[in-house]
């Protein structure tokens, strides 16, 4: 008698799941302390970058819409550095923001127009996207 041994390959082992990892979380705020403003009376406008996430970021790009109706004071030297296009003001990056971690930043302004405008925060690190917008209602002198 001949025994026959069949041989056939393993079936493929389940690959891992892949590991659970939260992506990471940016939020952007930006408040006008002060509002309404009034023509030609100087105001802030406050920017804050929040990590709420438990990965860091790199490489945080922002970037601040105001119509020239609002004229920002971006020369004390303790400002960031900035490139300007039409409205837009983007920032030299945040080299990091760790999980948890903010970044606040208070840009002078001054009214020069009545009317009410909106001025609009954007933020990009990666992936993680976050954009807010606050009006400013200009009153006269």
């Amino acid at each position: 008698k001949t025994d026959v041994i069949e041989v056939r390959p393993a079936p493929a082992a389940a690959s891992p799941a892949p590991r659970a990892t939260s992506p990471p979380a940016l939020q952007a705020s930006v408040r006008v302390p002060g509002n309404p403003a009034r023509v030609g009376q100087a105001g802030s406008i406050e920017l804050e970058l929040r990590n709420v996430g438990t990965t860091p970021l790199s490489n945080v790009r922002f970037r601040l819409q105001a119509p020239p109706m609002v004229r920002l004071n971006l020369t004390s030297p303790s400002m960031r550095r900035f490139t300007q296009s039409a409205d837009a003001y983007e920032f030299e990056p945040l080299q990091a923001l760790g999980a948890g971690e903010r970044f606040t930043m208070t840009v002078p302004y001054t009214p020069v127009e009545q009317r009410a405008v909106v001025v609009v925060l954007e933020a990009m690190a990666g992936e993680a996207r976050a954009q807010d917008r606050a009006e400013v209602t200009v009153l006269p002198r």
